[in-house]
């Protein structure tokens, strides 16, 4: 009796309407505790940005940077996950805010300039990922064929001088966040979405 209720009630075309109805119930009932422990979240990076200072980042190993950079994203609404530590096809962080894609490298080097192997790199991530945009985030500076590469791949560059302003914006509320230049690089290219 109890299979035959529960095949009626799967084949019925209301069921798939009561599905959503309590998913929607679900959802209103438990948004407060979301926003709440967003709220909460958001707070502990900022507190964690705020002892991070770039002699730290310099000192870190490059799994570390990575982590890092994704909380960098997170910081900044982003939902993100990193991709495995070998075979990753060219992205360290996949980030993805409002249906829009990110797939970034990040590259931890000690005095001397990323080059655009790193830019050739993230590129190709863009279609293994199906992302819509690409960046490469360092702790140092790049050379000047990373820069060309990039500024013709459409690849956002994000160096040591931009995490120094990202976390001095943390720590005293002035200065750039380095994620405006997301924003820029969106609307320049949105129509091509």
């Amino acid at each position: 009796m109890f299979l035959f209720l529960l095949l009626n009630l799967v084949t019925n075309k209301n069921f798939l309407a009561i599905i959503r109805l309590v998913k929607t119930f679900f959802y209103y009932l438990f948004y407060p505790f979301i926003l709440i422990y967003k709220i909460f979240y958001k707070q502990r990076l900022k507190n964690f940005f705020k002892g991070i200072t770039i002699q730290k980042i310099d000192t870190l190993t490059g799994e570390q940077f990575e982590k890092i950079v994704e909380l960098i994203f997170k910081y900044n609404g982003y939902q993100t996950r990193l991709t495995p530590a070998s075979s990753d096809f060219g992205a360290d962080v996949i980030a993805t805010k409002k249906r829009i894609t990110w797939v970034v490298q990040a590259k931890l080097y000690y005095n001397h300039a990323v080059g655009s192997k790193s830019v050739q790199e993230v590129t190709s991530a863009l279609n293994y990922y199906k992302a819509h945009f690409a960046c490469v985030i360092t702790n140092w500076k790049y050379s000047q064929q990373a820069k060309i590469l990039a500024k013709t791949q459409n690849v956002l560059l994000i160096d040591r001088n931009d995490i120094i302003e990202f976390l001095h914006h943390i720590k005293n509320k002035t200065g750039k966040n380095i994620f405006t230049n997301l924003k820029k690089l969106i609307k320049i290219n949105v129509i091509n979405l």
